[in-house]
């Protein structure tokens, strides 16, 4: 009835009761979008010890495997302690439900949300919790109602970021925990400075959710940022040069990565990732202060535009959303877009920075858009990104 199927590990719940629930009970408590999926026991045992959750052609998606087992800690299995709640819960797990996602689909995240899906089921009719065993986390019920919720990924609920620091250099290595269950490779990076640490996991995880979605390739592509370019290559080639990492931190790291490296040295990418910053706005506390200074600058930058718009010593930037294509559908991205044309209510640009999900969005690329549609205003006096109340001052001044 089927073809033979390649199923890719990703997740297990561990309940207490060492028997599995009716398998009617479960269809029953599967979210209703997943009507569209059929489950079938392929033993045709009860109780079941093995299902596959099929579409509505009989395509595989999902593995569910059943087998009585004590939890047991997985040495550094876990990304930091373990919430007390959490771990009664796991301690007093009797089942374990290994869940497994077909190799074959091109649409990753599909199958990774009807396997979540199937776990909302068992949790909801049999206490326990959900390892993400490539993540290193543990979910509760009440953290997966949340992640299947959401209308969009947000990856930083699917992936780790760790960031590993050398204290005589200063230098870190940022690298990824959590992609192999959507078939991709992990993204590191090496030699890059401690205070940039926390921005680069931000550039890091729009990569990882470009990747997820399969938009862009990453492998041997070049990313245009404001600050400079970095490339993606394989991490074999390059973790040889790596003397700062201590080898026993590189064990258990042995899974598919990607490192982001400068294009021009293949070295540090911190100059790159200062670049990247200047996509969000300088001295801003949060998205309604930002939005109430912008609407307040809005009318300074027009003037100043009008009246320095052709010299070389400033450039006008706007932070407006686009319209981007994720895999066949479509999704929003912020993207900064240089000011070349500003008359009335119209405004033209081009894009300052590619887009992290839509490979076709390059820099250069020429947009139209309204003073309604900014979300940040930004100049860049003399190279030097300036914005929020330090624009403000100045242009009031």
């Amino acid at each position: 009835m089927y073809e033979p199927v390649g199923w890719r590990y990703v997740y297990d719940v561990w309940a207490a009761r060492h028997d599995p629930p009716d398998l009617h009970e479960l269809i029953r408590a599967l979210p209703d979008w997943a009507d569209e999926v059929r489950v079938v026991n392929r033993h045709g045992t009860d109780p079941w010890w093995v299902l596959w959750l099929v579409d509505d052609l009989d395509h595989p998606l999902v593995r569910l495997e059943h087998s009585q087992a004590r939890w047991e800690e997985v040495g550094n299995g876990l990304d930091g302690e373990l919430d007390p709640a959490l771990e009664s819960l796991a301690r007093a797990a009797r089942s374990r439900y290994s869940l497994s996602v077909a190799d074959a689909w091109d649409n990753a995240v599909y199958p990774l949300q009807v396997a979540l899906s199937t776990a909302l089921a068992l949790m909801s009719i049999r206490e326990g919790v959900l390892h993400d065993p490539t993540a290193l986390r543990i979910h509760d019920l009440a953290d997966l109602e949340r992640l299947l919720a959401a209308d969009d990924l947000f990856i930083e609920d699917h992936v780790t970021l760790h960031l590993v620091t050398e204290e005589t250099s200063g230098r870190a290595w940022l690298h990824s925990h959590g992609m192999e269950k959507f078939g991709r490779s992990n993204l590191e990076t090496f030699d890059l400075e401690v205070s940039a640490g926390r921005d680069a996991g931000k550039l890091v995880n729009e990569l990882l959710l470009s990747a997820a979605l399969g938009t862009r390739p990453l492998l041997g592509e070049t990313i245009h940022l404001p600050g400079g370019d970095v490339t993606v290559s394989l991490s074999q080639a390059l973790r040889s040069g790596v003397t700062f990492i201590p080898v026993e931190e590189l064990d258990g790291h042995d899974g598919p990565y990607l490192c982001l490296v400068d294009a021009a040295d293949y070295g540090d990418i911190t100059q790159a990732v200062e670049g990247y910053l200047h996509r969000s706005l300088v001295g801003i506390a949060d998205r309604s202060e930002e939005e109430e200074v912008t609407r307040r600058l809005l009318p300074l930058v027009r003037d100043h535009f009008s009246a320095n718009g052709g010299s070389s010593d400033y450039e006008y930037f706007a932070k407006i959303p686009l319209g981007v294509l994720s895999g066949t559908s479509e999704a929003r991205e912020s993207i900064w877009v240089r000011i070349t044309r500003w008359r009335g209510n119209v405004l033209r640009g081009t894009l300052a920075s590619d887009s992290i999900v839509d490979a076709d969005l390059q820099v250069g690329t020429e947009v139209e858009f309204d003073p309604e549609d900014i979300e940040a205003i930004m100049l860049s006096v003399a190279g030097e990104p300036v914005g929020g109340k330090r624009l403000e001052s100045i242009l009031r001044s």
